[in-house]
């Protein structure tokens, strides 16, 4: 199984990391955050971004799983924004 990346709708991503526990999805999440927060964008300056990992329990649906990532992220935006939440 490979990682992939996409574009869920509006300004919301999703990775797939089928290979990678919890830990290290955390880890990968961090260092992308960071990486965001040190990078300035043209025309806009530096962004913020606000993120949940969850990982897959047995039995859960799709849907399932995205409610719980999409809960976390909106978590993290509500307690102040750029924030990373699992």
């Amino acid at each position: 199984a490979k990682d992939e990346m996409f574009r869920y709708g509006g300004e919301e991503f999703f990775m797939i990391l089928p290979s990678t526990e919890l830990l290290g999805a955390i880890v990968l999440a961090q260092r992308i955050h960071n990486a965001i927060q040190e990078k300035e964008m043209p025309k806009v300056g530096h962004i913020t971004v606000s993120m949940g990992v969850v990982e897959y329990k047995e039995k859960e649906t799709i849907d399932d799983v995205i409610k719980r990532v999409d809960d976390l992220m909106y978590l993290a935006k509500q307690e102040g924004r750029n924030l990373l939440r699992y």
